[in-house]
């Protein structure tokens, strides 16, 4: 007997009535209704029918079968129904293209032409895929187990892969976020780096801060490992660029023992170094500053010359006073009066093997001796006084304290 089969509802999906449910959940079925008739288009005998249902890419005999299915269906009144896919699962690939049809073979006969092409609301069930996609909205949340791809294939090593043509302008990602929180929140929880960047461009990372009081970069540091690590090659171990540690010591080139330390020269072309009193260095120096000038060291300083800044913490006048510095080894002790208001106290410096001696006179005398030749007989007499200071510039002496 020759039957024939009438669609009494279109294609309609299984999940369609269940709303909001995961993609992981959506059932891979869909409901088919039918109706069996006979060549005169008689309804069949109410009884069980073997149907064999395939899917074909194509409507022509020596197409290929996509999906096949042997249902055992009960017709009343010639009607039955039942979910293709619930003896040999439908999979995303069945779907994946527009031209779908569908076979159906009753009792061992030969498959029922024409084959039957799927419209638009099969291809529904392709939500838990988005294959050949062509925009639109998501409103919701979105959870994806898996690999993504975008202008791309997913790559296994990466949740997440984007690719763009070489001449397309504009940045790869753009967020604008109107919130106070963060833009972009990584939380990192087993070893390695939270942000990894690979740049093969001119520029690997370029922030622009357009908000005059916000911040360009910020790193807030919890942990006893560098907030900032860059560096030359972490594939050939070329070594650190630059350090930032946790307690905010930099480091160029090396992990840093103090607030700043530099494996190499530092070059200033313009403006020199300023130092804690004030004093700015633009030309060379020789040694170190504790070598040019060791704590009780004397040397001249010009005060009263223009310009000149006020004296470091470290010097004190040689004035005669007793220093109070609990900071200084000479503490309590009284400092050499070497600038005196008087002649006596004003002193030259005369070189010895130990030091802290006086001596010296601000003025001095001529004696000679005079002889009476007439009587052989001579006396011994004093010419006037005399002053025994040559031409000066006066300078102010200081002496390092500590």
């Amino acid at each position: 007997m020759n039957y024939t089969i009438k669609l009494i509802l279109m294609w309609t999906l299984a999940f369609v009535l269940i709303a909001g449910i995961a993609i992981a959940d959506v059932p891979r079925m869909i409901n088919y209704q039918g109706r069996l008739t006979d060549i005169s288009g008689d309804p069949v005998s109410d009884s069980s029918y073997v149907v064999t249902f395939r899917i074909w890419d194509d409507s022509a005999i020596g197409a290929n079968i996509l999906w096949e299915e042997e249902d055992t269906v009960l017709s009343n009144n010639g009607l039955f129904s039942l979910f293709l896919g619930k003896n040999h699962q439908l999979t995303d690939s069945v779907f994946s293209e527009i031209n779908r049809y569908l076979g159906i073979q009753i009792s061992g006969q030969g498959e029922i032409y024409p084959r039957t092409r799927f419209t638009s609301v099969p291809y529904v069930y392709r939500v838990s895929t988005v294959d050949g996609a062509s925009g639109g909205d998501i409103n919701g949340n979105v959870e994806i187990n898996g690999h993504m791809g975008i202008g791309t294939e997913p790559l296994e090593s990466y949740v997440l892969s984007i690719c763009r043509g070489s001449t397309d302008i504009g940045g790869l990602v753009n967020i604008i976020d109107s919130s106070q929180g963060a833009s972009v929140y990584i939380e990192k929880i087993d070893d390695g780096p939270g942000l990894w960047i690979s740049n093969k461009g001119d520029d690997g990372i370029g922030i622009y801060n357009e908000i005059d009081a916000g911040v360009g970069l910020s790193i807030i540091q919890k942990a006893s490992s560098p907030a900032l690590d860059i560096r030359e090659d972490t594939t050939g171990g070329a070594g650190i660029l630059l350090t930032v540690e946790s307690d905010g010591e930099v480091g160029i080139g090396n992990h840093p023992s103090e607030k700043l330390e530099v494996s190499g020269i530092i070059y200033s072309n313009t403006g020199g170094f300023r130092f804690p009193d004030g004093t700015v260095q633009t030309t060379a120096m020789t040694g170190t500053i504790t070598g040019i000038i060791p704590i009780g060291g004397i040397t001249a300083w010009l005060k009263s010359f223009p310009n000149t800044p006020a004296l470091s913490d470290n010097f004190v006048e040689c004035n005669g006073q007793t220093l109070i510095d609990i900071e200084s080894l000479y503490d309590g002790q009284i400092m050499p009066n070497l600038n005196g208001t008087t002649e006596e106290n004003k002193r030259f410096l005369r070189g010895s093997t130990s030091s802290g001696a006086i001596g010296g006179a601000a003025t001095h005398f001529h004696d000679y001796v005079s002889r009476n030749w007439g009587c052989c007989s001579s006396s011994q007499n004093r010419v006037g006084e005399g002053n025994n200071i040559p031409p000066y510039y006066e300078v102010v002496w200081i002496i390092r304290v500590k």
